[in-house]
Order: structure tokens, then C-alpha cells, then sequence
């Protein structure tokens, strides 16, 4: 399902949590997509662009079933390189504790979805 985490990443907010069910057909095809979980307005692009999708690609469903369930977490965060949160806050030199790996300054939007649930239709 990389593809959810694709869109998530393409059209889903900075940071947010989403849990989506997910109803495809006994061909694999998608019938349904909704926002269980989650911030409706933040999502909203994801969940239109996944119905656009009419296959899911790379999920088997096995022959003697109707379809399938799938119910899917969505995390979106912001990361600095240390794994903290948030942006990094200059201090002036006085005694401070910081992780080295931070004084770029850089961060990194971490998207990632996973399968919490599956039921056969």
C-alpha cells in the first residue's frame, strides 16, 4: 500500500494522524475509501485521490473471498535529524545541552502508513 503513503506525502498536512478503512473488491479494486480517524479537512485531498485510484496494486485477495477490509494508519511528522520535534531554537552560548546532529538546522517530513487491520468480505 505505498501507495497511501505516496498521497499522504504528496497531498496530506505537515503532521497529523489519519486511520482510513479501505474496502476493495473480490478484482482488487477499490469501493471504498473513508477517514475513520483523523482530521476530515486535513485529509480530505488524500481520501479524493485514493478513490481516483480504481486498483490496488500489490494486495492479493485470496480467490474464495468477496473482498477485502483494510483499515490503515497514517502518521505524518516533522523531524529534526536528532529525532526531535519541531524546529531547532537558537540559544545563546551559554551551558545547554543539544544533539550535534541538529546545528543544520535541517528537518525531514516523515510520512508512513501501516495495515492495523484486515478482514476477508
Amino acid at each position: 500500500m505505498s501507495i497511501i503513503a505516496s498521497l499522504a506525502r504528496a497531498l496530506g498536512p505537515s503532521e497529523g494522524d489519519a486511520l482510513l478503512r479501505i474496502t476493495l473488491d473480490a478484482l482488487g479494486e477499490v469501493r471504498s475509501v473513508e477517514l475513520i480517524g483523523g482530521n476530515p479537512p486535513m485529509w480530505q485531498e488524500v481520501l479524493s485521490a485514493l478513490r481516483k485510484h480504481p486498483k490496488a496494486r500489490g494486495v492479493r485477495i485470496p480467490p474464495e473471498s468477496h473482498g477485502l477490509q483494510l483499515t490503515l494508519a497514517v502518521n505524518a511528522r516533522i523531524r529534526r535529524a536528532s529525532g526531535g520535534k519541531g524546529p531547532v531554537i537558537p540559544i545563546p552560548p551559554l551551558i545547554f545541552v543539544f544533539d550535534v546532529s541538529d546545528l543544520a538546522g535541517v528537518s525531514a517530513r516523515i510520512v508512513d502508513a501501516r495495515v492495523v487491520s484486515e478482514v476477508l468480505l
